[in-house]
């Protein structure tokens, strides 16, 4: 902010509206990466009854955490769609307003 007050520009919300997207892209990546690692270690507790129930606690935990994860990143996505439709319609609002504003000192002289 300076001393003519906020300076937007649609292009703010263009950029914003990338790196929000990029940034969600990025989380499903590494999430999908995480869960693959995660798979990979087997079965990492035990073939007892112990085990077999840490095993089934943690199942339960880990669907759940990445079913959040999962919902979180794709409103993300979301998120992001929406603020590049804003982006567009500030642009055409302002070009709007030019052109009124134009026909407005056009008819004043």
């Amino acid at each position: 902010m300076d001393s003519e007050g906020i300076l937007y520009k649609p292009t703010h919300t263009d950029r914003a509206a990338t790196g929000v997207g990029a940034s969600a892209k990025e989380l499903q990546e590494y999430l999908a990466a995480f869960d693959q690692e995660l798979a990979g270690d087997g079965d990492a507790f035990g073939a007892d009854d112990l085990g077999a129930l840490i095993a089934t606690i943690y199942g339960a935990i880990h669907q759940m955490a990445f079913e959040s994860y999962g919902d979180n990143t794709g409103e993300l996505g979301t998120y992001a769609g929406d603020l590049q439709a804003m982006g567009v319609n500030q642009k055409r609002s302002e070009e709007a307003a030019g052109v009124e504003v134009d026909n407005v000192r056009e008819k004043l002289g």
